[in-house]
C-alpha cells in the first residue's frame, strides 16, 4: 500500500511539475465563438426561464499574466406560455489573469465592467434599458494546436438596475445571471 502511494505521488509530481509548461505569447490575438447556458438569478429569473446563450470573443495577450478578453453575448428567454420574455445583449471588456499553466492548460480568472441592453416583457408591460454591469468569473483554456484552443468559462454578471420611464407604468429592469460557456478560439 505504501509503495502504491509513493508511486502515485511521484507520478503526479512529475506530471505537474516536470512537464513542459504552456506559455502565453504576448502580442497574440484570438477570436472565438461560444455557446452555453445562461442561468437567470433573482429578479431576472422570476418570470422567465434560463436558456442557451451565444457569445463572440476577442482576446489580446498583453503579457504572460494578463490579457484583454472582450465578449459580445446574447441570450433570449421566455416562460412556458411565451407571455413573458427577456432579451440580454452585452459587451464586456474584461481583464483576464492567468493563474496557472499546466502543460497546455491555462487556468484563469476574469473581471470587468460591461454595457448591457436588456428588454423585458411581462404580460402587456414592455420596457428596455441600457445599463452598466459587472462581470466576475473564471475558467480554463486548453491549447489544441498552434492556432486553436478551447475551454470553458463560468461568469457571474450583475446588471445595474435602471427604470424605463417610457413604459406605462415605469418598468425597473436589472439583476444577476450566470453564464456557463464552451468556447473555441482561433489564434492569429
Amino acid at each position: 500500500m505504501q509503495t502504491f502511494f509513493l508511486t502515485t505521488i511521484t507520478l503526479l509530481t512529475s506530471i505537474f511539475f516536470m512537464s513542459p509548461l504552456a506559455e502565453a505569447a504576448p502580442g497574440n490575438h484570438s477570436a472565438g465563438l461560444g455557446i452555453g447556458e445562461v442561468l437567470l438569478l433573482g429578479d431576472l429569473g422570476d418570470q422567465v426561464n434560463s436558456s442557451l446563450g451565444f457569445n463572440l470573443n476577442y482576446e489580446f495577450e498583453a503579457s504572460q499574466m494578463f490579457a484583454l478578453l472582450t465578449t459580445l453575448h446574447y441570450s433570449s428567454h421566455s416562460d412556458s406560455t411565451n407571455a413573458n420574455s427577456l432579451n440580454i445583449k452585452g459587451l464586456s471588456p474584461n481583464l483576464l489573469i492567468n493563474l496557472a499553466y499546466i502543460d497546455k492548460l491555462v487556468l484563469y480568472v476574469q473581471t470587468g465592467l460591461g454595457l448591457f441592453m436588456v428588454s423585458k416583457k411581462i404580460g402587456t408591460q414592455e420596457g428596455s434599458i441600457t445599463s452598466l454591469g459587472f462581470d466576475l468569473g473564471g475558467g480554463f483554456q486548453l491549447g489544441l494546436t498552434e492556432h486553436f484552443k478551447f475551454g470553458t468559462s463560468l461568469t457571474f454578471h450583475n446588471i445595474l438596475s435602471a427604470t424605463d420611464s417610457s413604459a406605462s407604468p415605469p418598468l425597473t429592469i436589472g439583476g444577476t445571471y450566470i453564464g456557463l460557456f464552451l468556447n473555441v478560439f482561433y489564434v492569429f
